[in-house]
């Protein structure tokens, strides 16, 4: 029975992210902050993310399919693999095409992805969200995971110092990570 539903749900992950080549473009986040206009802060970078998607989408020759996109307080986050540095190069200038964008990071690699390195990665990034909702000492909703090649980035905004310490930690911790980046900012700790 375990093994049949992780078949299905690993047949549903295969589904979602092969179909049509630009599910994975498609795949962007966004991290729910201690903001003070968090609606339109939240509204401001789905915007982003939708608008940079469809931008690549709308590319015909399908190259930018297993990119990704997290966007956080108007920060980019683009990861995943293109084939050449031309793909890399105009990803990026897409990406930064929208007027509101005050930041693109670039974590494209070049490559190919395949469908098993693509739900090894989804199941690194679920198991660390779940890790980060069950620890008290960590807002998980401050925080962007994206899981790419085995390794994980964080996009967000960490309360201290050693919560970010912390979700560092949860991240390295699990099985098959190569690499964790985070593009975290901190907020300042109080005096003590």
């Amino acid at each position: 029975m375990i093994l049949r539903t992780f078949a299905a749900g690993l047949i549903g992950i295969l589904t979602v992210q092969g179909t049509a080549g630009s599910a994975r473009a498609a795949d962007w986040s966004i991290a729910v902050t201690e903001r003070t206009q968090v609606t339109e802060a939240l509204d401001e970078d789905t915007q982003l993310g939708v608008e940079i998607a469809e931008l690549w989408e709308s590319q015909e020759d399908g190259r930018f399919g297993d990119l990704g996109v997290a966007v956080h307080e108007r920060r980019v986050l683009v990861y995943g693999m293109v084939p050449d540095d031309a793909s890399r190069d105009q990803a990026i200038r897409l990406a930064w095409s929208p007027d509101n964008v005050d930041e693109v990071i670039d974590e494209i690699r070049i490559g190919e992805t395949g469908l098993v390195d693509l739900a090894r990665d989804r199941l690194i990034t679920a198991k660390l969200q779940a890790k980060l909702k069950l620890d008290r000492d960590v807002t998980s909703g401050n925080y962007v995971v994206k899981t790419s090649n085995r390794v994980i980035y964080l996009l967000g905004v960490a309360r201290s110092k050693a919560e970010h310490a912390i979700v560092k930690r949860l991240a390295s911790d699990i099985a098959n990570v190569r690499n964790v980046i985070s593009y975290v900012l901190v907020k300042r700790d109080p005096p003590s």
